[in-house]
């Protein structure tokens, strides 16, 4: 079961950072530069339970579900990124 989790860790990483390095294709306009602005996400298959996502140390994402996803905070062009799990799904008993 450890190496499906880890399985299924790899994938959302690997999502988010294509989808990140893609730009997001969000349209908005940041106030501060009014340049586009991204947002990072991705997509989650085969979840079993709810994984709780960071990035940048502050902007929490709860997924518990199949399907797209993408944190809240937008970043303007050229603020890095750093996705990492603080909450890893539980084993279902």
């Amino acid at each position: 079961m450890k190496n499906r989790i880890f399985g299924f860790i790899c994938a959302i990483f690997s999502i988010a950072l294509i989808d990140a390095c893609n730009g997001g294709e969000n349209t908005s306009l940041s106030p501060e530069t009014s340049e586009s602005v991204y947002t990072v996400g991705g997509t989650v298959a085969g979840l079993v339970g709810t994984v709780v996502l960071v990035n940048n140390d502050g902007d929490d994402l709860s997924v518990d579900k199949d399907g797209s996803f993408a944190f809240k905070t937008p970043l303007n062009p050229g603020v890095e990124y750093n996705v990492t799990v603080k909450t890893q799904p539980q084993n279902p008993r």
